[in-house]
């Protein structure tokens, strides 16, 4: 959906610039400031998938010291409450903070 709005976002930048070479000096001032608003949800959307870029690095990670630590155990239900306990809370993870706590598993490995 967020694909489309952009698609269709920038479209309608494209047109209000397009439309400005035809309109008087007046008129182009409102088309600049209505291809401003039309350009900045892109530019926000834009931001917003970047800043999710390293979400896949960050459970990649995670992902491999708990490996380790479960292929190393000697006391399997005590690193079971230690892993349901990892602070992962879907989209809003702060990826640091899982990172940190998966490496502090007993016998977690990095890479």
């Amino acid at each position: 959906m967020s694909l489309i709005l952009l698609v269709v976002g920038f479209a309608l930048t494209a047109v209000l610039y397009l439309l400005s070479f035809a309109a008087p000096p007046a008129a182009r001032r409102w088309l600049g400031l209505a291809a401003v608003a039309c350009a900045a949800p892109l530019f926000f959307m834009l931001g917003e998938m970047s800043a999710h870029f390293d979400d896949g690095v960050c459970y990649t990670d995670a992902l491999q010291s708990v490996a380790g630590a479960v292929a190393r155990t000697d006391d399997p239900v005590a690193l079971a409450r230690r892993i349901e306990a990892l602070p992962v809370v879907g989209y809003e993870t702060y990826c640091p903070e899982v990172r940190e706590a998966a490496a502090a598993l007993p016998h977690a490995s990095g890479h």
